[in-house]
């Protein structure tokens, strides 16, 4: 197989059930570490029991049900970048965090978005740079959202006065003082903006909850890894998060993965995907781009994107026999966590 495959095919032609849960197998049976976009559900239920039997370890991550999902904090990989001093690095997955999560793609409201993703951003290196690893959390965030809220301009001045003591260079001032320093009407409207970005992440408590625990550790990342995406709606932007975090883990320790892409068309658009493509081109990284929809991928991507695809599968041309057995799994438990926040109260008035 070569490393990128754009596979086509019409809805029930056998992309899934039929190539694409052979190739799983043949993956499974040579031990390859993996990563599954499963917005139908079908990999999960269908490979659980055998890859448990091989001793991988499994990670499921299902925002369709989050009472069936182990958790995955956005936070953490960052965090432990930045604490061990790359602190570029942990810079630019926030700023991969906030792209995903503070952007519409609405041009109308880019200065808004913009000035929200960089307070955003502010606000999450101050939690690295005062935080405990216990309260790096998504929780934090919005307990000092809520700070912000309260008691009106008082706390804001707390906020200008911790600012007033770093350099003016400092890139927490630098991200924060556009918001923090504006009239009120403004202030006002960026961080409305900004509540309103996030609500679909920490308005839903199990949500929440996925996003502030650490199940999925990537840092400690092995061999005989199998790690499957499920998502729908705002939620599915958090699996472009995770990827772009475990590519990063990919390249620093030098590990091999494959990807599955499934329903590409139907996922959020991947603005890193040129990137991917060609560094899996160049590092035997295996990849499935998989469309039901070829015109309404191109839509999404530019025709450049998947012109470079090494190759290209159709379906339809092909005698698949397509797999109609129904399975079950064993989903994990979900557990509610306690969390340490970090109280922008209590640090302030120590400070």
């Amino acid at each position: 197989m070569k490393n990128t495959n754009l596979l086509i095919g019409k809805p029930d032609s056998g992309k899934t059930r039929g190539y694409m849960f052979s190739e799983i197998e043949k993956m499974i049976h040579e031990n390859k570490n993996f990563f599954v976009i499963d917005n139908k559900e079908e990999y999960y239920p269908r490979f659980q029991k055998i890859l448990k039997e091989k001793g991988y370890d499994i990670y499921l991550l299902n925002f369709n049900d989050p009472e069936k999902s182990q958790g995955f904090n956005i936070l953490y990989y960052p965090y432990l970048l930045y604490k061990n001093g790359n602190v570029e690095y942990a810079i630019e997955l926030l700023q991969g965090v906030a792209e995903v999560l503070c952007k519409s793609n609405n041009s109308m409201d880019s200065f808004w978005e913009s000035t929200a993703a960089d307070f955003f951003v502010a606000l999450l290196l101050m939690l690295f740079k005062e935080g405990k690893e216990e309260e790096i959390h998504l929780q934090s965030l919005s307990s000092m959202l809520s700070f912000i809220d309260i008691d009106g301009e008082k706390n804001i001045l707390k906020m200008r006065e911790y600012l007033t003591k770093l350099e003016v260079t400092d890139l927490i001032y630098r991200l924060a003082s556009s918001t923090v320093f504006a009239p009120i009407d403004t202030r006002g409207g960026i961080l409305s903006t900004l509540k309103t970005l996030l609500a679909p992440y920490l308005g839903r408590p199990l949500t929440l909850n996925i996003l502030s625990t650490v199940d999925l550790d990537l840092s400690e990342l092995g061999d005989k890894t199998a790690i499957f995406f499920i998502g729908h709606d705002n939620r599915n932007k958090i699996g472009i998060i995770l990827l772009e975090q475990l590519l990063f883990q990919i390249k620093k320790k030098n590990l091999e993965f494959v990807f599955v892409f499934d329903n590409l068309n139907k996922f959020p658009k991947i603005t890193y995907i040129d990137e991917f493509i060609e560094y899996a081109n160049q590092n035997k990284t295996i990849s499935y781009f998989i469309t039901n929809n070829l015109e309404e991928l191109q839509e999404k991507y530019p025709k450049h994107t998947f012109d470079i695809m090494k190759n290209v599968i159709d379906i339809n041309s092909l005698d698949v026999k397509v797999d109609i057995s129904k399975y079950t799994a064993e989903y994990p438990n979900f557990t509610s966590n306690k969390y340490e926040n970090f109280d922008l109260f209590n640090f302030f008035d120590k400070n």
